[in-house]
Parts: structure tokens; C-alpha cells; sequence
């Protein structure tokens, strides 16, 4: 995932979170001016369907865009790991020192 996604995830999350919230009020408001049962049911099948489809997808949009942003992190974090190990593989990998130091008699 790219630099931007991470970015403007949470926002269109919230964005589709707020379309459910409205969708939910809207269908309350539609159902509670209707005073027969048999004309309540497709507002409430088509606002409640809205309302967790669009739930569902703020859902998916927020934890993609969590992770990708953690994707980003963690590619830092390896890269720095892998740049130190450059840095100190010549020290790592030279052998010891095999002469202690020199006691006199």
C-alpha cells in the first residue's frame, strides 16, 4: 500500500461510518412516521441493510489503513536493522583476538 492510502483511510472510514449514521437516522425518522407496520418494513430493510453494509466497509476501510500505515513502519524498521548490520558486520565478523595480554616475568 501506497503513502496516501494510510493517510486518507481513517478519513474515508469515518466518511462511510457518517453515511451508516445517516442512513440510520433517516430510516428511524422514516419509520416512525409511518403508522402501519406493513409500510415500516422496507425502510427498515433498506436503512438496516445501508446501515451494515456501510458499518461493514468503515470497518475494513480503518483496519486496511491501520495496517498498511504499520506496513510502512515495520519496512523502516528493517531497513534500519539492515543498514546497522552493514554498519557492524566487519566487526562482527572479524575473528578474535588470539594474543592476551603480554605478563612479564
Amino acid at each position: 500500500m501506497n503513502n496516501r492510502w494510510w493517510r486518507w483511510g481513517p478519513f474515508a472510514a469515518m466518511l462511510t461510518f457518517g453515511v451508516g449514521v445517516a442512513a440510520a437516522v433517516v430510516g428511524y425518522l422514516r419509520l416512525s412516521l409511518e403508522p402501519a407496520v406493513a409500510r415500516q418494513l422496507p425502510y427498515l430493510a433498506s436503512a438496516g441493510m445501508t446501515v451494515v453494509l456501510c458499518s461493514g466497509l468503515g470497518v475494513a476501510l480503518l483496519v486496511t489503513s491501520r495496517l498498511a500505515a504499520r506496513s510502512a513502519e515495520v519496512q523502516e524498521l528493517r531497513e534500519a536493522v539492515e543498514y546497522l548490520a552493514d554498519v557492524l558486520r566487519d566487526r562482527i565478523e572479524r575473528p578474535p583476538r588470539r594474543d592476551g595480554p603480554q605478563r612479564s616475568s
